[in-house]
């Protein structure tokens, strides 16, 4: 436990780094924990190693989204494009699920950004606590930079930047841009939240 994270590893059937499972805890409820996740495009400002976040499609409930990494020696810059899928409750106080896996090859976008990673699959989970003022996060990443980095030193990132991860979004969850509880409005959209944290971004001049 680090920081009050959480990390255990395990090993994958045909792959040569370890799935990383991370929990904790955050003093803020699940939607606005949410929101924050759902803010992607300002990743950059808050996600540690995040250097670019860019929405580049949308296919009915999935999102395609193109994102690069700045990551410490010896890996170096990676980049990626990711398919999500949500699942969001019918009130506020409920379990919220993203999960996201590469995307085809036809939504790749075309960029000199590094290394393409050949894998990197994950979810997070986010669970009501306490009546829903406090959430229990769930986080599941299996990532393969790709290269020649040797498996030791994929795990020891992995180890170290999953804390830092879980540190940045619950202090980025504090902002005002994701105090509104999703649903105020009679959501059902679940790209909802992605909306209002744009218009809110726009409304404070960041």
């Amino acid at each position: 436990t680090i920081r009050g994270t959480t990390v255990w590893e395990r090993s994958v059937e045909g792959e040569r780094v370890r799935a990383v499972l991370a929990r904790a805890t955050a003093d803020l409820p699940p939607w606005r924990i949410w929101r924050t996740i759902m803010d992607y495009e300002t990743f950059h400002q808050f996600v540690p190693y995040v250097s670019e976040t860019r929405i580049v499609g949308r296919d009915g409930e999935a999102l395609y989204i193109f994102q690069a990494l700045d990551l410490p020696w010896p890996v170096g810059n990676r980049c990626f494009t990711l398919r999500f899928e949500l699942s969001v409750p019918e009130v506020p106080v409920g379990v919220y699920r993203q999960d996201w896996d590469l995307a085809p090859p036809s939504r790749r976008v075309e960029k000199n950004c590094g290394v393409w990673t050949p894998t990197n699959r994950g979810s997070w989970e986010l669970q009501p606590m306490d009546g829903g003022q406090r959430t229990l996060m769930t986080y599941h990443l299996v990532s393969d930079p790709g290269g020649k980095i040797p498996k030791f030193a994929i795990r020891l990132a992995n180890r170290g930047a999953v804390p830092k991860l879980f540190d940045a979004i619950r202090q980025r969850a504090i902002d005002k841009r994701y105090s509104r509880p999703l649903g105020e409005r009679g959501e059902r959209d679940p790209w909802s939240a992605f909306s209002d944290a744009k218009e809110e971004t726009a409304g404070n001049g960041d």
